[in-house]
């Protein structure tokens, strides 16, 4: 893969868009979903520090987004067009159906967003026979997920493969074992419990980043959604970058701290 400094066109899409194959931008990251989910985080931190939704910051976040090609990154930009709190209501009346009906016509004609979708739904019946035929996806990493979650709801099964899967040995093929949708991944490891409480953590966090930036505090709850769309697809959670978010409203608590951080 051609990798240049700061950029990673990573590879060249299996199916064509709208006649043409293109390169999907990484960004810096391993791979595009990551720099269209990454880039969604920092578009919104930057709307709630800033209060503006066209910047020079903002155009690169989107520009990002849009050419990684990314099916969840292009749907967390609908979702954030739709409920950033500036948005007038006559905006969102008028603007959610056009995005419905374009985003229902970019599903049935960019083969890469549709027929992406599709094979992975159906990815999930071919599974139901056992881990066997599990075919590395988010889809499929969710239905083995869940089934493992119901064996230890409460407490989870843990991080190590030799308790999550059933029968691991380390010959076993990697494709196998590999679970990428990191929502159902972290609710299996660690149990309902913690699940709960980590992500109410990251949500207070960014209440108290809205309430100090004079953002309502009930957007946090579409930020909540947001993250928790972003980690459908990838192991975000375990990250070090993403568990400071569970901190973080230890620090972000008032207009004062707001000071005392400029200082």
């Amino acid at each position: 893969n051609t990798n240049i400094l700061i950029f990673n066109f990573h590879g060249i899409i299996d199916s064509d868009f709208l006649g043409y194959s293109i390169p999907r931008n990484s960004g810096p990251y391993w791979e595009p979903g990551v720099n269209a989910g990454l880039s969604i985080l920092a578009l919104v931190s930057n709307f709630i520090l800033t209060k503006k939704v066209i910047s020079k910051k903002n155009l690169i976040f989107i520009i990002n987004i849009i050419t990684s090609f990314s099916t969840t990154g292009y749907f967390l930009l609908f979702i954030f067009i739709i409920f950033f709190p500036r948005t007038r209501i006559f905006i969102r009346i008028v603007s959610l159906p056009i995005l419905l009906i374009a985003l229902l016509f970019m599903y049935n004609t960019i083969e890469f967003l549709g027929t992406k979708i599709s094979s992975q739904l159906q990815d999930i019946h071919m599974s139901s026979s056992g881990y066997s035929l599990v075919k590395v996806n988010r889809f499929g990493a969710f239905y083995v997920d869940v089934i493992d979650f119901l064996e230890n709801p409460f407490f989870g099964k843990g991080r190590d493969y030799r308790s999550r899967i059933k029968g691991f040995s380390n010959t076993m093929d990697y494709s196998l074992v590999h679970r990428n949708n990191g929502v159902s991944n972290y609710l299996v490891s660690y149990g309902f419990i913690v699940f709960i409480f980590y992500f109410y953590l990251i949500k207070k966090s960014f209440m108290n980043l809205c309430i100090s930036n004079n953002i309502n505090k009930r957007f946090s709850w579409i930020i909540l959604l947001m993250i928790l769309i972003m980690g459908f697809s990838e192991l975000y959670f375990r990250r070090p970058f993403f568990i400071s978010f569970s901190l973080f409203f230890l620090i972000i608590k008032s207009n004062e701290n707001k000071k005392i951080f400029k200082k």
